[in-house]
């Protein structure tokens, strides 16, 4: 179980840097379409962050952990940007690169890896929505509706 908590921890921090920080964009774009469409991203991908948190409390109340060293924040993790879609698109990667290591790893229970599917399969639609709006126009943003 610390073997699995210490693979959900990396996660749970890249996922919560990319909401804070798409919140952060979207609160300076002028625009009310995209704001909007970039806010929907952040609330999309809240319950996933929010799924990781349970799992791993409630993994800590199976099994208390003591001696288990907290996961530190990437001190790498300085890149700023005004653009929604560049942020949406490097931390993609990296996202999908944390859930493929969880995915993978035999090592991890069972029931997380298969929860992990599903949590994957929702970010990845959430992504896939960011990058389709990269290719509208302002001019087709809008419109009276949201495109999603």
């Amino acid at each position: 179980m610390r073997y699995t908590i210490a693979r959900l921890e990396p996660l749970k921090i890249l996922l919560s840097a990319v909401r804070l920080k798409m919140e952060k964009i979207a609160l300076g774009i002028k625009d009310k379409g995209l704001r909007g469409n970039v806010l929907n991203f952040v609330t999309e991908t809240g319950p996933c962050e929010e799924q990781i948190k349970n799992h791993i409390e409630s993994l800590l109340q199976v099994f208390p952990v003591h001696d288990l060293s907290a996961a530190h924040r990437d001190e790498q993790d300085t890149y700023q940007t005004n653009c929604p879609f560049e942020c949406a698109r490097l931390y993609e990667k990296r996202i999908v690169k944390a859930f493929r290591i969880i995915l993978n790893d035999y090592k991890v229970i069972s029931e997380i890896r298969e929860l992990m599917r599903t949590q994957l399969n929702e970010i990845l639609y959430a992504f896939l929505k960011i990058r389709m709006l990269s290719k509208f126009s302002t001019k087709e943003l809008r419109a009276d509706t949201n495109l999603f």
